[in-house]
């Protein structure tokens, strides 16, 4: 199976008035082997989890684009623009593929894009078309919306905070995806707003 992997991670705080510049990025922006995600950053990458378990399960791993930043304002425009436009390119280069994993935040915001995440998401299935199996993985503070949900085939958000779960949730999308590109599973995805706000940490 041929799986490409990338991700655009960043928590965005409306209210901020500064902006999340490029070089915020810089830190944490690169394309190839996930197995260069730098721990302590205070960004937490599901992708060295995809790649170690798609290398033993035989799976051809292609990495696009993976960058990170810190939580901020929202994102300028062309940095957002220029990071997205190039993991798409980079996704055209490497098609045909079975099925695409996204690392994203879920809570970010860009000058233009009030739903970055639905924005990037769509732009790949219209890569991919309809039948290849996009998997996205998401922190626990995210947001959800009806366009990522029509475009993406599972979505999986951690479960714990703090975040200590990212592993666990990884290895939930990949099998998902895998099965899905098997032909063995059909997910069907949903929306239901509770309507509540809560922020509980999970463990004592």
């Amino acid at each position: 199976m041929k799986i490409y992997c990338a991700g655009i991670i960043a928590e965005t705080n409306s209210f901020v008035s500064r902006s999340t510049p490029l070089c915020d990025f810089e830190g944490l922006l690169f394309e190839g082997l996930s197995q260069h995600c730098p721990a302590g950053t205070g960004v937490t990458f599901a992708a060295p989890t995809w790649e170690r378990l798609a290398r033993e399960r035989g799976h051809q791993f292609l990495v696009g684009v993976l960058a990170g930043a810190m939580p901020g304002g929202l994102t300028e425009r062309a940095p957002y623009e220029a990071m997205r436009d190039t993991l798409v390119q980079r996704l055209r280069e490497a098609s045909p593929v079975d099925a695409v994993l996204l690392d994203l935040h879920g809570a970010m915001m860009a000058e233009g894009y009030p739903d970055v995440e639905g924005d990037l998401i769509e732009k790949i299935r219209a890569v991919v078309g309809p039948s290849v199996p996009i998997g996205v993985h998401l922190d626990l503070h995210c947001h959800l919306t009806e366009k990522m949900i029509d475009n993406a085939t599972v979505v999986v958000t951690m479960k714990e905070w703090p975040h200590t779960d990212v592993p666990e949730r990884a290895i939930e999308v990949l099998n998902v995806v895998e099965k899905v590109a098997r032909g063995q599973l059909t997910p069907v995805t949903s929306i239901w707003d509770c309507r509540m706000i809560g922020f509980y940490p999970t463990k004592a």
